[in-house]
C-alpha cells in the first residue's frame, strides 16, 4: 500500500489570505470549513486534503498554480 505524502501549506495559504486582506473567518467561509481547522492549517497543526486543495486551487488558481509542497 502506497503511502500519501501530507500537505502542510500553512504558510502559503496564510499568505493569500493576508494578500486579500481577509480575516481567517471570512476565508474559511469562502472555503466552506471552520475557522479553527483553517487556523490548523495555517499552523501547519493539520496536513491540506486533496478536496481542500481542490476548493483552494479553484478559489485562487493564479497564486495556488506555482505551489511547491517544498515551499
Amino acid at each position: 500500500m502506497a503511502h500519501r505524502r501530507r500537505l502542510f501549506a500553512g504558510a502559503h495559504l496564510r499568505k493569500i489570505r493576508e494578500e486579500r486582506g481577509l480575516m481567517q473567518a471570512d476565508l474559511a467561509r469562502q472555503l466552506a470549513i471552520s475557522p479553527s481547522y483553517l487556523s490548523q492549517l495555517e499552523h501547519d497543526d493539520r496536513p491540506l486534503t486533496a478536496k481542500l486543495v481542490e476548493r483552494i486551487a479553484r478559489q485562487f488558481p493564479i497564486e495556488w498554480q506555482d505551489f511547491s509542497s517544498d515551499d
